[in-house]
């Protein structure tokens, strides 16, 4: 049986987990000299419900870091952030920070082609992502569908998607989204989505023909949006109007994410199971 807390600020778009917080006096022992990624349970059609979980992973898988996932339960950091990482003796407890950590540890970096301009603004387009654009996912995921088909199929209780919705609904109001009617939060998803549909326009990724860790962002985001939204207006509104977005979504997963197929718990919308 899935669970979610809904009591903790947790960046997740959603999923029902137990949430285990990171408080025992005696910490696990992790596997030596490999990343263990807190990442949770699969999703249905993307790897995660979480952006951020696939945003971490996927930066993994780029820079070949050799990792194992924690994917049976939603383990919560020390600061109570999820997803987050331990390595050794560390424990880097925010998905941001953790890929800082793994750039400085194993010395990899994959932004050194572009100049410092274009990293502005690849910075730029990653927090209007994922502190404007996700605040709207989260209120069409948790508050504007009264019963998502994303909920049908992860077979969450009801009284765990209520328990949920109102955390979400005042997390969402603390921060400034849910303030605003429904009308409002799909114009504002609608101009973020535009935003990044321009400046992508026909370039292989973000920035240009190298990916960078801001796509790592971008994308956790979008698929989210393609995959997750299957009958909400941001999936409608990207598949419709934003072909260069989708398209972006499947090149990067293509690309990089070979095992895709074994990594999410049903292949495709029309409820396939995976071998």
């Amino acid at each position: 049986m899935l669970y979610l807390a809904a009591s903790v600020a947790i960046p997740i778009v959603g999923i029902g987990v137990y949430l285990k917080f990171f408080r025992s006096s005696k910490r696990p022992n992790y596997p030596k000299d490999i990343v263990y990624a807190h990442i949770g349970p699969r999703g249905p059609y993307a790897p995660s419900l979480s952006p951020f979980a696939i945003k971490l992973e996927l930066f993994m898988k780029i820079t070949n870091i050799e990792y194992e996932g924690e994917l049976h339960d939603i383990v919560m950091s020390s600061k109570g952030k999820f997803p987050w990482i331990s390595y050794n003796e560390d424990d880097v407890t925010d998905s941001q920070f953790s890929i800082e950590y793994m750039k400085r540890k194993f010395k990899v970096d994959l932004d050194h082609d572009y100049t410092p301009a274009e990293l502005a603004i690849g910075r730029a387009m990653q927090k209007m992502a994922e502190e404007n654009l996700y605040w709207c996912l989260v209120l069409e995921r948790w508050v504007y569908q009264k019963i998502p088909k994303l909920w049908t199929i992860s077979k969450i209780p009801q009284h765990v998607i209520w328990i949920v919705k109102k955390g979400q609904i005042k997390n969402a109001y603390g921060q400034g989204m849910g303030r605003h009617t429904e009308e409002e939060v799909f114009d504002i998803a609608r101009r973020d989505l535009k935003a990044l549909s321009d400046f992508l326009g026909d370039k292989k990724f973000l920035l240009g023909d190298k990916i960078t860790e801001f796509d790592c962002a971008i994308f956790g985001l979008l698929c989210q949006i393609y995959y997750h939204s299957m009958d909400g207006c941001l999936n409608a509104y990207m598949t419709k109007e934003l072909k260069n977005l989708c398209d972006y979504v499947l090149r990067v997963k293509e690309t990089f994410w070979p095992d895709w197929n074994e990594c999410v718990q049903i292949q495709d919308h029309s409820g396939k199971k995976t071998n």
